[in-house]
């Protein structure tokens, strides 16, 4: 998916809160749709079309918002390389709680690995490998685990999937339990890595298992046999006797590995073991520093480090791309108003040296997605150096901030790298100096398209949770919900219908209200959003169906509340679809609070009449569409229990009260309702009443 490319320069702040709609424009995305409602300065009203698709209402005109249908990530982001299987073959060393995950795996297909430091990542291909798995995959983490589709896995193949990105709880009961059947079916396996023991949910702990570092010395000898077999020895000594001192039980096995690689290069008259010793103990953002003191002026090089600082372990044509994007905007940003951009010599450096230059390297792996193709990945040589050059740039360099931020922000690093741009923003706001901590946040919120609204929401869960930052956290959020801006009550209903605000449902939920009731009109739509998504999670039926009624009956009259109640109620009784979202579940566990809402819904003149209109439709497909006719006798049936013509009366009257012009549609499509009705009670289909009257 895709935004509007034009993100343009900040205006000032009201400005952005009321931004001009461009009647003209016809967005050509899903997310481009949602993003100009929630750019729109009026009032958004939803209705639906015949085919149950969301529309948006404005003084401009209609714009499409939602289909129903939500894009499906692919479901593996890279495979493991034939050398990275080797280095786990050969170059492993047993963490404490090894045995124990090892033997989860094999009798449930799945099992849970978590603690940074530990290895995690290597012995997760360790286990897979020692389960028998021809083949490992690492699966793309913007996929929920329960939407894993049997026709999607591949017999033999082991799966990993890193769950330290998503947020504070990644993972649901039904994650785990649908994901063991399915991998016991396929002939697969998978491991999921978290950060914290306490993202498992508790009743899945027996899935479980916390790693600790291995002994690094270790490590550090298995890593020299691997890379070095013939004449290890002369390095293992070397190791032993003079580097092992610099390492101390708990070190991560990386710090390990890089004392392996300093061992190797004094037993080949690479460097002394001083200067190795200085190596392994210089902390990362020293080395990092150092390293820049060397450039003098903006060589392409420097935006490639940059972009592989962000992008690290992502395709080496992407990054190229980006980092392109970067040089031009830099150089541009340098240029005299009177100058013209001369460009770059095409062939003034090789790929190989402009590696070298950058300490990184590329690996060659088969292409995810195409059998028979490869791709190359691109990282730097040492694990921990990604984080230190953005660190290092962002504050030596201040005069550069605005490029970088307007780069980092652009549509294709917010599109296509969401989750790599909330860790560079989580590293520049926890870990470099300011005074106003959160200016970068707040200067992302402000251009506000639904992607950086969720990245937004998700620096903030992260820094609370990731950074011990809890408590700016919940002030920003307060603050926001109390006093604004629009942009800023947009990013606080994401966060609150988090795993993160849902700590304390009620207190997350009367911040929903709060905002709902908000002078701002752009904030409404965010929350009816959360609400539906908060629906699909069946912990929260209950919760939020009885919440909304009470919004319903309360304060009706206000836009926010009026909105969030119909799309709530129009989505639950299954008029128009929300993805995730079971409306026969909903219908049949909750009649009197989905009813509730729907009569609500449909009463209205504008959101209810493109229901009544999607109703029809239905009711024009049922005799040859068994799902049409499901999803019209469902409706029907909330809306009058009894279809018989004397007991659905006063609701078709009702209706048609509130709908002129659509009377005979009204009572059409309830006489083709009650036909379905007979139809199914007698098995037999349905057939359509004459005079199919036309929709309005």
């Amino acid at each position: 998916m895709s935004e509007d490319p034009a993100d343009g320069k900040l205006a000032d702040e009201e400005k952005q809160e009321n931004p001009k709609p461009d009647p003209k424009r016809e967005p050509a995305t899903l997310e481009e749709n949602l993003d100009e409602l929630l750019a729109d300065a009026t009032t958004a009203t939803i209705a639906g079309n015949a085919e149950g698709s969301f529309f948006a209402r404005y003084n401009t005109g209609s714009v499409t918002v939602y289909n129903g249908v939500r894009p499906t990530a692919g479901l593996l982001v890279r495979r493991a390389t034939q050398d990275e299987l080797l280095d786990a073959r050969c170059a492993f060393v047993e963490p404490p709680g090894y045995p124990l995950a090892s033997e989860i795996l094999r009798e449930h297909h799945v099992v849970v690995v978590c603690k940074r430091g530990s290895g995690r990542s290597f012995a997760a291909r360790r286990l897979l490998i020692d389960c028998g798995a021809a083949a490992v995959a690492e699966m793309n983490p913007d996929r929920a685990l329960y939407s894993i589709r049997e026709d999607e896995l591949e017999k033999g193949t082991g799966y990993i999937w890193n769950g330290g990105q998503p947020g504070d709880r990644p993972l649901r009961d039904r994650d785990l339990t649908h994901s063991g059947g399915l991998l016991r079916q396929a002939g697969c396996w998978l491991v999921i890595v978290l950060d914290r023991p306490e993202q498992v949910p508790d009743a899945v702990t027996h899935y479980a298992v916390a790693l600790t570092a291995p002994p690094p010395v270790d490590v550090a000898k298995a890593t020299i046999h691997r890379r070095r077999p013939v004449a290890a020895d002369e390095a293992v000594d070397v190791l032993q006797n003079e580097l092992a001192v610099a390492l101390q039980n708990g070190d991560p096995p990386r710090k390990a590995a890089r004392a392996a690689g300093l061992a190797i290069r004094v037993a080949s008259n690479g460097c002394s073991v001083q200067d190795a010793l200085t190596e392994l103990g210089e902390d990362v953002k020293d080395a990092v520093a150092r390293w820049f003191g060397g450039w003098t002026v903006i060589e392409y090089a420097t935006s490639l480090s940059l972009a592989i600082a962000l992008l690290e372990d992502q395709p080496y044509d992407e990054v190229v791309q980006s980092a392109l994007a970067l040089d031009l905007a830099l150089r541009t940003a340098e240029l005299p108003a009177d100058r013209e951009l001369r460009p770059r010599r095409l062939f003034a450096t090789s790929k190989e040296q402009v590696l070298e230059a950058t300490n990184a390297c590329v690996v060659l792996r088969d292409h995810p997605q195409h059998r028979g193709l490869r791709e190359e990945t691109v990282r730097f040589e040492r694990q921990d150096w990604a984080a230190a050059v953005l660190h290092h740039v962002w504050r030596a360099y201040p005069v550069a901030q605005v490029v970088l931020r307007d780069w980092m922000f652009g549509p294709v690093m917010i599109n296509r790298f969401a989750d790599e741009t909330r860790r560079a923003l989580c590293t520049l706001v926890a870990e470099v100096p300011a005074h106003e901590p959160l200016r970068l946040l707040v200067d992302l919120a402000k251009r506000p398209t639904w992607r950086r609204l969720n990245v937004a929401a998700a620096v903030l869960r992260h820094l609370a949770d990731d950074y011990e930052l809890g408590e700016l956290v919940t002030d920003t959020l307060q603050g926001w919900v109390e006093h604004g801006p629009a942009y800023g009550q947009c990013v606080a209903a994401i966060a609150y219908a988090s795993p993160f605000g849902l700590r304390d449902p009620e207190h997350a939920l009367n911040q929903l209200h709060t905002i709902a009731r908000s002078e701002w009109t752009t904030p409404n739509v965010p929350v009816a959003i959360v609400l539906l998504d908060l629906l699909t999670d069946a912990d929260w039926h209950r919760t939020v169906l009885d919440k909304v009624v009470s919004w319903s009956r309360s304060g009706a009259a206000h836009p926010g509340l009026r909105l969030a109640a119909a799309w709530v109620g129009l989505c639950a009784a299954g008029v128009h679809r929300w993805p995730g979202l079971d409306a026969d579940e909903l219908v049949r566990l909750f009649p009197d609070q989905v009813r509730t809402l729907l009569e609500y819904a449909i009463a209205d003149t504008v959101e209810g009449r493109g229901a009544v209109q999607r109703m029809h439709t239905l009711a024009t497909k049922a005799e040859f569409d068994r799902s049409a006719a499901d999803d019209l006798l469902r409706i029907a049936t909330v809306l009058a229990p009894r279809l018989r013509w004397l007991q659905r009366l006063h609701v078709v009257q009702e209706l048609c009260r509130s709908h002129y012009g659509m009377r005979s549609e009204i009572r059409w499509t309830f006489r083709v309702a009650r036909r379905v009705q007979r139809a199914r009670s007698s098995g037999r289909a349905a057939s359509l009443p004459d005079a199919v009257p036309a929709a309005a």
